[in-house]
């Protein structure tokens, strides 16, 4: 089993047995990808602690200090996913996303809830580093999917965020 888990101020740690990850994009296309391979397990724990992390990338929003995301979500070996995300915003209001579908793209992961559009990009780098850094650096709250429809941005670092990934 190998697992990539990232902390609170702790950066990114690897703990990979019997394997040596060269790059975590391609170990998560091929998790996601390709069929006959591995299954991932995907969990998020987030709380907005700040509203200083507005970034350049797409102009998306800090959202509201309070706000918390938590989402867990299994990705099987065809690439189909199953689970769940709940957002509650500072002012309490809940949105449940059912998770049924993970892409893979240049930066991250977006776990994407097919029926409502309502998405939560995770983003592996940023404009300025590309997606050769290694490091989460954002995750994202769009309802619906769309740069403009962020509600909330947790930033690794500055807000509270763990985001694990196990493949299996």
């Amino acid at each position: 089993m190998k697992s990539l888990i990232a902390g609170r101020r702790h950066g990114w740690f690897a703990a990979v047995t019997g394997a040596v990850v060269f790059a975590i994009p391609m170990l998560l296309a091929t998790a996601v990808q390709a069929a006959g391979q591995e299954e991932m397990d995907i969990k998020i724990r987030a709380q907005n602690r700040s509203t200083d992390d507005t970034t350049n990338l797409c102009g998306m929003g800090p959202g509201l200090k309070g706000d918390r995301l938590d989402a867990d979500v299994s990705v099987a070996s065809d690439g189909s996913a199953t689970g769940v995300a709940r957002f509650e915003d500072a002012n309490g209001n809940v949105t449940l996303m059912n998770i049924d579908r993970v892409v893979v793209f240049f930066a991250g992961l977006l776990l994407e809830d097919t029926a409502t559009n309502n998405v939560v990009p995770i983003w592996f780098g940023n404009t300025e580093t590309g997606a050769g850094n290694l490091a989460p650096v954002h995750i994202n709250v769009e309802i619906p999917r769309g740069c403009g429809n962020t509600q909330s941005t947790f930033t690794v670092g500055q807000d509270k965020v763990t985001l694990q990934i196990k493949t299996n």
